[in-house]
């Protein structure tokens, strides 16, 4: 069976997200977003601030989907 690039990478990202926040999966996450989302779609995901609440020293140890549920 054949599957698309969507799919394997939303597979790819949804793995990725159970990881505990790291500079290197957060850049492959950004990368797989970029080949699957549109432009117009990724400017509304405000990844910037999605970044910075990432990152921020109180989310040390913390998993991606830990600090992505709470993002509005």
């Amino acid at each position: 069976m054949k599957t698309s690039m969507e799919y394997r990478n939303a597979v790819q990202m949804m793995a990725l997200i159970q990881h505990k926040i790291n500079r290197a999966d957060w850049d492959q996450l950004l990368k797989l977003m970029k080949e699957s989302v549109l432009p117009s779609h990724l400017e509304a995901l405000e990844l910037d601030k999605v970044e910075k609440m990432l990152f921020d020293p109180k989310n040390k140890g913390k998993k991606f989907i830990e600090v992505m549920e709470h993002i509005k």
